[in-house]
């Protein structure tokens, strides 16, 4: 395999991924020790040299690190994006802001004997538990779901 300005880029990035076979390996150590080098890949001289070279002698520490594929940059960028979005609306869902936690019960009441009563300190504990047997309903759903979804995987394995 030959190695020219034209394909020096696509062969970098096949070697920094390893993906290079040892003839591709060898033809970009011949291109950065026999031939002039373009500026932008200079700092590469070295490293291939110290390959021509056989490796004898401890590697200058000047030689760049291998790139990360665009790839993997890009998903782990959006990932962290994703989990600061649901950390943050997890978050603000589950914490009712003092104001809001007040007005909730603005305007509840209850019926006992077809008498409406809408005194909060008189009502306060039937909305509690309706609260809790809203909780209990919720609990119990999440629960038939999860022993349907084991059910499915089980029908399926």
């Amino acid at each position: 395999m030959t190695i020219n300005h034209d394909n020096i880029d696509t062969a970098l990035d096949r070697f920094f991924d390893g993906d290079t076979t040892c003839a591709e390996d060898k033809a970009l150590q011949l291109f950065f020790t026999t031939q002039p080098v373009p500026l932008r890949l200079k700092k590469y001289i070295p490293m291939f040299q110290w390959y021509a070279d056989g490796m004898t002698e401890p590697q200058a520490t000047t030689a760049p690190a291998p790139r990360k594929p665009k790839a993997i940059r890009w998903i782990a960028g959006a990932a962290a994006a994703i989990a600061v979005v649901i950390t943050a609306g997890w978050n603000i869902s589950t914490t009712p802001a003092p104001a809001v936690a007040a007005s909730i019960y603005e305007g509840s009441y209850t019926e006992v004997n077809n008498i409406i009563i809408t005194d909060m300190n008189l009502i306060k504990d039937d909305i509690e538990l309706t609260q809790l047997e809203a909780r209990r309903i919720e609990l119990e759903l999440q629960a038939a779901e999860k022993r349907a979804e084991a059910d499915i995987a089980e029908a399926f394995s």
